[in-house]
């Protein structure tokens, strides 16, 4: 958790969500690929871009122990699925929508 918002190992959650995973080394950006969705979320910037339109998120991808840590809510709605939150046990959900 950073400021409020979940990050998540890049290429798990891509994986998880049935998504092709790509890293692009020489401009630090995570890459997830379903279906005709492309997100690219470059590490340190706060202005990822799905469909090749920029969004912009109030915490930025970031690398942690050599990891690529990316916003959940980001990655998970921009694939068209569902991201909840039960805050009473502190759980999130995923549902991956039906394509």
């Amino acid at each position: 958790m950073q400021d409020g918002r979940l990050l998540v190992p890049m290429r798990a959650l891509f994986e998880a969500l049935g998504a092709e995973v790509r890293w692009e080394a020489d401009t630090s950006t995570a890459v997830g690929i379903r279906g005709g969705t492309e997100i690219r979320i470059p590490v340190g910037s706060t202005s990822p871009t799905v469909y090749r339109v920029v969004k912009t998120v109030d915490v930025p991808a970031q690398i942690i122990a050599g990891r690529t840590f990316i916003p959940l809510r980001l990655a998970g709605e921009a694939l068209g699925d569902l991201v909840g939150w039960d805050a009473a046990s502190r759980t999130v959900t995923v549902t991956r929508a039906r394509r």
